[in-house]
């Protein structure tokens, strides 16, 4: 009897990830940079997935996926809020346009192998800031 042991350390991972927490000022556009590297599209892809965190039911909200032929399709449980309001730049860049306070919280890249090939995910918190002033007086 043969054990077979599939080690693929590095198929699909990260190059680049963003900061742990990201800040941006309510009304602009968030950038969530990431980029990765796969050993072999064909063989050891499955798709890029981008998801929110929902406090309220404690679950991963799926804002857009890329399959392996580069398709860009929606999730099928993203928040009403981020519809017309997420996109892909890049490579694998979330762009959040207009944020609110509301979109303060946890955004998730998962990179999706094909078995046995392990995932690999980053997480990164937005903070969301106040406006600056348009106009202010000096005393």
């Amino acid at each position: 009897m043969f054990l077979y042991i599939y080690f693929a350390e590095g198929a699909i991972s990260f190059k680049h990830k963003p900061s742990d927490t990201l800040y941006f000022m309510k009304g602009s556009d968030a950038f969530f940079n990431w980029t990765y590297e796969v050993g072999n599209r064909a063989t050891d892809f499955k798709f890029v997935l981008w998801s929110v965190y929902n406090a309220t039911d404690g679950q991963q909200k799926i804002l857009f996926y890329e399959d392996a032929k580069g398709d860009i399709l929606p999730g099928y449980n993203i928040p009403p809020s981020y519809v017309g309001r997420v996109e892909k730049q890049g490579q694998a860049t979330l762009v959040v346009k207009n944020i609110t306070f509301g979109d303060a919280g946890k955004f998730r890249c998962t990179l999706d192998a094909k078995d046995p090939i392990p995932d690999d995910l980053d997480d990164v918190d937005l903070v969301v800031t106040g406006t600056v002033p348009l106009c202010f007086t000096i005393l």
